[in-house]
């Protein structure tokens, strides 16, 4: 939804690929009084296919740029907007004693389209231009692996270690529950150095549904973002600050025990300011993102 966020085409890619989608949820098991424990069992050799789409809406002025000699041109406002389409698919290469799984996530068939100060262009991508990434999955969702993302699409982008973003329950529960979530990341900073930050993610199972025919439990989920993180660029001190909300809701089958769909929203501010030249510049970009996954070829 900065650090994570700030390659705005193809990070909605990686943010809305929810790891459900690589798994096979085990059979509710009764906790008492109606709740239910979700977990996930994986299926070693299955591959499941997605469509996933993209939209990402852009605003971007600035502040105090020197009129020539910077390399930037000012801005008093440009306005920008992006789509993305393709296929993701998550094959699952094993699975371990604990049920958790080593799962493959590929982008395929990306098509983008942006348009900007009124010119559009349209560029398919080839496979290399999203790399193949893999993450080990536990059963209740957490993960861990370079290119690891959030559950429900939150928090997600090639190349940050994302660890423990479980978005499942840690116990049997009822519809209206609410539980939290965390995350622990590892964002790069230039020259070679490292940054971990902490998130949290607020989940509550809404209830259940049919959803294409298939019975679906629907989990809601919201992040507040607000990470500031200072830098050295060029020898100059700056900061970088990203604030806003992060939604995302999740559509699990209880039947097939597959994500049958997921859609997510964020809303954010990034803000960027330093000296250049001597004098103090600012750069805003404030994005909606908009993303969704939807089954396809059960």
């Amino acid at each position: 939804m900065m650090s994570r966020r700030s390659a705005l085409v193809l990070a909605p890619l990686l943010f809305a690929l929810a790891p459900l989608a690589g798994a096979h949820a085990a059979r509710p098991h009764g906790g008492g009084g109606g709740a239910v424990l979700l977990r996930y069992r994986f299926v070693p050799g299955q591959t499941l296919a997605y469509q996933l789409t993209a939209d990402v809406q852009a605003h971007t002025t600035t502040a105090g740029l020197p009129a020539g000699g910077s390399g930037l041109a000012p801005m008093g406002g440009v306005a920008s907007s992006t789509q993305v389409s393709g296929v993701l698919q998550q094959h699952v290469e094993g699975v371990d004693a604990s049920g958790g799984a080593t799962v493959t996530v590929t982008l395929s068939s990306l098509v983008v389209t942006a348009t900007i100060g009124g010119q559009t262009t349209t560029t398919p991508l080839t496979a290399t231009a999203v790399p193949t990434t893999t993450v080990y999955i536990a059963p209740d969702g957490s993960q861990h692996g370079r290119g690891a993302v959030a559950m429900n699409g939150l928090n997600g982008l090639n190349g940050v270690n994302t660890q423990s973003v479980g978005a499942l329950p840690p116990g049997p529960v009822l519809p209206g529950a609410r539980w939290t979530t965390t995350s622990s990341t590892t964002l790069p900073l230039p020259a070679n150095g490292r940054s971990s930050l902490q998130f949290m993610v607020q989940n509550i199972l809404r209830g259940y549904e049919q959803l294409g025919g298939e019975p679906v439990a629907i989990i809601d989920s919201t992040e507040p973002i607000n990470v500031a993180t200072n830098l050295a660029v060029g020898g100059q001190s700056a900061r970088l600050r990203e604030t806003g909300t992060a939604t995302a809701q999740t559509f699990f089958g209880l039947s097939t025990g597959q994500l049958v769909a997921s859609q997510s929203q964020e809303n954010l501010l990034i803000g960027f300011s330093a000296r250049v030249q001597g004098r103090a510049v600012s750069l805003q970009v404030r994005t909606i993102i908009q993303s969704s996954l939807r089954r396809v070829g059960a």
